[in-house]
């Protein structure tokens, strides 16, 4: 049996090339899978975007969620306490970001952003698998 169970907590990392879908798509998808949401926007990034999530409008979408404005390097001294971070695309992700990650095991999500729902919630879920095998003194007999 296959289990699919939400990342505990997830960065969505804004970039100066992301559209209004690319961010709308992954917050929505975070909410939906359960994730705690924390957004991360680039220190002097300042656009339409940006001025809609920290407005009353996108207060009302986020609610409690934290809205943090940070450089990369103020994100990488805190990426492990993350479960994941999402950005919109391959080439948004830097160079110091991703050789951090991988030293410390931390997948960052940067595939292109999936206008098909079910293929885009992957990026926030972990698989597991869970087997159930009753063995009389834990013998497997002759499938052993």
């Amino acid at each position: 049996m296959v289990r699919y169970l939400p990342v505990e907590k997830v960065v969505v990392r804004l970039h100066h090339e992301d559209g209004l879908f690319d961010v709308l798509a992954r917050l929505a998808a975070t909410i939906i899978s359960g994730c705690r949401l924390e957004v991360s926007i680039p220190l002097k990034l300042e656009n339409g975007i940006t001025a809609f999530l920290v407005g009353r409008e996108g207060k009302k979408l986020l609610g409690d969620v934290p809205v943090i404005f940070e450089s990369d390097k103020d994100l990488i001294k805190r990426m492990t306490k993350a479960g994941r971070i999402r950005y919109g695309a391959p080439d948004r992700v830097s160079y110091d970001l991703l050789r951090e990650a991988a030293k410390n095991g931390l997948y960052i999500s940067r595939t292109e952003i999936m206008m098909e729902g079910r293929i885009e919630l992957l990026q926030y879920f972990r698989e597991q698998s869970i087997s159930h095998d009753y063995h009389r003194y834990g013998n497997l007999g002759e499938r052993a």
